[in-house]
């Protein structure tokens, strides 16, 4: 994916599907870009501290040497709010595909209906636990409790009062 750099953040650099963001009309860019930068101002404020007292750090940097989190934002092709891939903490000697950063992927029109801050507080909970639970201590545990972690978050964070995306669509099996 090809993408274009939209706002560095002390916690994080929004990048956004280039061909995507150019077939938007200027008032929608405009309307994006001020989600991202809200966006980028909770990573920096509430997100990424909360999330770390509670589940731990997460690399003090990726493979490529950056401290900040790499947020690709993509339209959304069938894409469930967002993903980290296991495979990008990985060398490319390796793991083939891996894109070698501190990285997660995030619908770009999930900023604009207002999950964008669920989505994000979800994913950098994946973030952490990719590398405290498998990096570190090479712990594979259950999907269904890494998910709980990961759904829960948004709640803690206030970002979810209601409570609403508390129950998700997840295809985990519980043992």
């Amino acid at each position: 994916v090809e993408a274009v750099l939209v706002r560095a953040g002390r916690e994080g650099y929004f990048y956004i599907d280039s061909a995507f963001h150019k077939s938007l009309k200027e008032k929608d860019r405009h309307l994006l870009g001020t989600k991202i930068t809200e966006l980028s101002d909770l990573l920096d404020t509430v997100i990424a501290q909360e999330l770390r007292s509670w589940y731990g750090q997460e690399p003090a940097t990726g493979l490529d040497g950056e401290a900040r989190t790499t947020i690709l934002l993509v339209p959304s092709r069938g894409l469930e709010g967002g993903y980290v891939e296991r495979r990008d903490s990985k060398s490319r000697t390796v793991e083939p595909r891996s894109n070698e950063r501190k990285l997660m992927m995030i619908d770009a029109l999930s900023l604009v209906s207002g999950r964008g801050p669920r989505i994000l507080a979800h994913e950098f909970t994946h973030l952490i636990s990719l590398y405290r639970k498998w990096d570190l201590l090479g712990v594979d545990e259950e999907r269904w409790l890494e998910e709980m972690r990961a759904i829960m978050a948004p709640t803690m964070l206030g970002l979810d009062p209601e409570g609403e995306k508390l129950v998700t669509v997840c295809e985990c099996t519980l043992p």
